[in-house]
This record gives structure tokens, sequence and C-alpha cells, in this order.
């Protein structure tokens, strides 16, 4: 079961444990079972298999200012305008295009871009080359890189269609493209899929959201 902010992943924890306990059974989530958040996930993944990709197990997790660090440093070594080439507006442009499966090696086949469009190719390239260097993940490759894993390796999607058969997404309204084809290959199997959501609640648009 997955949703979107640690708050809500603890409340479905705590809500999962007192029907257990209502039942007469233990308290203790059984083994296997997995609760959290969409990231909490591919990170979960990501240590059990991320070797396939040649992702340590031991990766270390960027939070946004190191990410916008990183990117404030290949500004300079490209000496881009940072009135044109914004921290935000790049940071911002390499996270929506994770989030619609765009890894930078495909972004770079596109040879019908402007000169900004270019630039942007260049520095995602080198961004990508710098969090590989540093053994890292920025948030947004914790699931993109996961669902690269299962499509690369049906191994893998398998061993998880193996181990969950029902799959349940919480706040359905606010999941973006690559958290919908992460749900979609996970419940491929068994097709055991139940969402719940709202699309008057719906607040990540701005991410992705679809």
């Amino acid at each position: 079961a997955v949703t979107f902010t640690n708050k809500a992943a603890l409340e479905m924890k705590n809500r999962v444990a007192g029907l257990l306990a209502s039942e007469g059974m233990r308290r203790n989530l059984p083994e296997g079972l997995f609760l959290g958040t969409f990231h909490a996930l591919g990170v979960s993944i990501l240590r059990e298999h991320g070797s396939h990709m040649r992702i340590p197990r031991n990766f270390s997790i960027l939070d946004e200012e190191d990410t916008r660090q990183i990117i404030r440093d290949l500004l300079k070594e490209f000496e881009l305008d940072p009135e044109v080439f914004s921290v935000p507006r790049i940071r911002a442009s390499i996270s929506r295009l994770k989030n619609e499966l765009v890894d930078a090696s495909s972004f770079a086949k596109n040879d019908d871009r402007d000169s900004y469009q270019q630039k942007l190719q260049a520095l995602y390239a080198a961004y990508e080359a710098r969090l590989q260097k540093m053994k890292g993940l920025d948030f947004d490759d914790l699931l993109l890189k996961t669902v690269m894993l299962l499509e690369t390796f049906p191994d893998v999607k398998n061993f998880y269609a193996d181990r969950w058969h029902y799959i349940h997404i919480d706040e359905y309204q606010d999941t973006n493209r690559v958290q919908y084809a992460l749900s979609r290959m996970l419940a491929a199997g068994h097709r055991n899929i139940a969402v719940v959501g709202d699309i008057d609640q719906a607040i990540y648009s701005w991410r992705g959201a679809d």
C-alpha cells in the first residue's frame, strides 16, 4: 500500500495494526507487507536489486539543496548566464523530465531542439554524471530508476509481482506518470489493484500529477 506523505503512511500502518489487533492477531505487520510512500518503496526496491543497474546498495539520497548546489556548480563550469539558466528553472526541468520517464540519454536523442534545450541536454547529462560519481540519487531517481529497473529486468519485476498480490494506492489523484508506470508494473501479475482518490483534492499538478 502506497501513499504520498510520511504522515499518511504512518496513519495506514496504524490502521492496519489496529485491524490486525481487532481480529485477535499480533499487531506487528506481517513480513513482506509494504506500507509507505512511493519514494520509500523505490528506496526499498533499489536497495534490494539496484545492483542490476550498477546502483550501489549504500547509495546516498540527495536532498533539494544538494541537487541545487550541483546545478550551481555546473552552470559555472558551462559559463551559462544565471539569469537565463536559473537554478530553480533547471532543477524543475530535470525533475519534470524524470517524472515523465525521460532519462538523460533519452532526452539527448532528440535533435530538434532550440539553443536553450540543447544546453539543457548537456546540463542534464552532466548532472547525471555528477550524481553517478557521488554514488547518489536525487528524489526523482527513486521512482525513475525503479521503473527502469523493473522494465529492464523482468526477473526483478516478477519477484515483486510474486511478493505483492494486492496493490493499494491512496490519494490516487496525485499520481504522475512515473508513479502510474510503477503501480501498473507491480500489479501486472495478479491484477489486484485498488485506488482511492478525489480529483477535487488534487494538489500536485505542478509536479506532473494527472
